[in-house]
């Protein structure tokens, strides 16, 4: 008699009862969070107006076709400047825009054009953020970044709201050009070390550009239930110059 169940060879008499071996745990896989094709839909305008934006949203301004992009009213404010063609242009020192994307695990993709004008000017990408939740402190960790500018990038850790930790950086692979589109890639997973890791694509594929580790995370940043109650990441223009962001995306990670 065929056991239609049995897996391998065996010789010699039956045995007296069969053993069932367990299917294996498949192994988890990462889940497309989300990517930012309302910048396509052929409207141009200014997050922060009527014609794409919804005033009093949680960071500022929503996207009227997709609240998970939220123009900040922080730092210069913008303007943010979406073609209708898949981008925006973020102008103005520290404005931001929020993607509410809730995120422990994972990486974020960002299509950029830099136009800055100092070599200080740089662009900040964010995951694992709790920065505008309520206090305590400890509610509203800041989350893990990655900055690149024309020649150089550091990671860090904002514990809370303008407190941070840098855990360093150095040069870029490459110069970064103005007008040029640039594809990045930052990476965080873990609670003890956390890694980062990002990489950098300026036409000829992916170019890992740095790796750090966090051996001393605060418990705020490490309690992966609250961040699936709300997380969120981020892109930020930093200095005088502005930068054109597209093709933004999230994975979210085992």
């Amino acid at each position: 008699m065929v056991n239609p169940n049995l897996r391998g060879v065996f010789v010699g008499p039956a045995p007296s009862r069969w053993i069932t071996y367990p299917e294996p745990v498949p192994t988890p896989q990462p889940v497309q969070g989300w990517i930012s094709r309302a910048w396509a839909n052929g409207i141009a305008g200014n997050g922060m107006s009527s014609v794409r934006g919804i005033q009093n949203a949680k960071f500022g301004a929503a996207d009227k076709y997709d609240p998970v992009i939220q123009y900040s009213h922080a730092g210069s404010g913008g303007p943010y400047n979406v073609d209708g063609k898949g981008a925006c242009q973020i102008n103005g020192d520290r404005s931001r825009i929020y993607y509410i994307v809730k995120n422990f695990n994972a990486f974020m993709t960002v299509g950029f054009i830099p136009n800055w004008k100092t070599n200080s000017d740089d662009l900040s990408n964010r995951l694992r953020s709790r920065h505008n939740e309520g206090d305590p402190t400890t509610n509203r960790f800041g989350g893990y970044n990655f900055s690149v500018g024309p020649t150089a990038y550091e990671f860090a850790r904002e514990d809370y709201h303008n407190v941070h930790t840098k855990f360093g950086g150095g040069n870029l692979p490459f110069r970064l050009n103005n007008g040029r589109l640039y594809m990045l890639k930052f990476q965080c997973t873990g609670v003890n070390p956390v890694q980062l890791t990002a990489w950098i694509n300026g036409g000829n594929g992916y170019q890992l550009v740095g790796q750090q580790q966090d051996r001393n995370p605060l418990a705020s940043g490490s309690n992966p239930s609250l961040f699936q109650q709300m997380s969120y990441g981020w892109t930020r223009n930093n200095g005088s110059g502005n930068v054109v962001v597209r093709d933004v995306g999230f994975q979210i990670l085992p």
